[in-house]
């Protein structure tokens, strides 16, 4: 997730390796966005991010899968962003048996966020000085169905979302 604005994001790389973008979806200045790469490099190595102009914040949060099918990994995604006070919830038909839903948030305040009951929680993230929220959670679904990934915010007040769901099999 970024608070990129009208600036662009060009490309994310990972050991030098460029990786390819999923989906995104903007509202206001925040931006929800998921990249991904078969088969990266093992061991320590950089992730690199350019973008033009300027940025206010980002945050990286790597996932690994493994056993992924590598001539299709995400047959599916889809966004959702809210400009009001509102729980996120972002349903997808996700087409194939024992994939894992993947999922991430951005909430531009402040707040507590709890993930959706079966939702496998794999970071939440501050944003200091922003005073904005990311939840990334996966689940892993049986067979073909429409499905939904959410997250609640526990305190009150007003804000936006944006979210990205994916299914990778």
């Amino acid at each position: 997730g970024d608070r990129t604005g009208a600036q662009s994001l060009i490309s994310v790389t990972y050991a030098g390796v460029g990786l390819r973008r999923v989906n995104d979806i903007t509202l206001d200045f925040d931006t929800a966005r998921i990249w991904y790469m078969l088969e990266p490099a093992r061991g320590s190595n950089t992730a690199a991010v350019t973008y033009s102009g300027t940025m206010s914040g980002i945050t990286i949060h790597p996932i690994s899968f493994v056993g992924v099918d590598k001539n299709n990994p995400v047959p599916n995604s889809a966004t959702k962003s809210r400009s009001v006070d509102a729980d996120m919830s972002i349903t997808l038909f996700a087409t194939e048996s024992n994939s894992v839903i993947f999922d991430i948030s951005y909430y531009d305040k402040d707040r507590s966020i709890t993930a959706n009951s079966g939702q496998t929680v794999r970071g939440r993230i501050t944003e200091s000085g922003e005073g904005s929220r990311r939840g990334i959670s996966t689940r892993t679904i049986t067979s073909p169905a429409s499905t939904t990934s959410g997250w609640f915010d526990d305190s009150a007040g007003t804000g936006d979302w944006t979210g990205v769901i994916v299914e990778v099999k």
